[in-house]
């Protein structure tokens, strides 16, 4: 089971801009017109990503995730896998 993490503020951009994932969407379609035979899946949340990966990688063989970002996406994501809760800031 995953722990759920506390999440970075984004405050480069517009709470709606980072709600609708506005940013992550044209990223979405450059790779998508770049590559047509890659599957891509958005998720608003890296616990939410962190279950699709899981859920995707039963379902196929040989199933490949890329992780960019942040030290701080990167720690997050790292500190799921590893069933790790990361320490809190407040």
């Amino acid at each position: 089971m995953l722990t759920r993490v506390t999440e970075f503020e984004n405050r480069n951009a517009s709470t709606e801009v980072v709600k609708e994932l506005t940013l992550q969407k044209r990223f979405a379609e450059v790779w998508a017109d770049s590559d047509k035979t890659t599957n891509i899946h958005l998720a608003s949340t890296i616990q939410e990503a962190i279950e699709l990966a899981q859920e995707l990688s039963e379902e196929e063989e040989n199933t490949e995730i890329f992780v960019t970002g942040s030290i701080h996406l990167d720690g997050e994501v790292l500190a799921l896998l590893e069933g790790a809760s990361s320490p809190r800031t407040d």
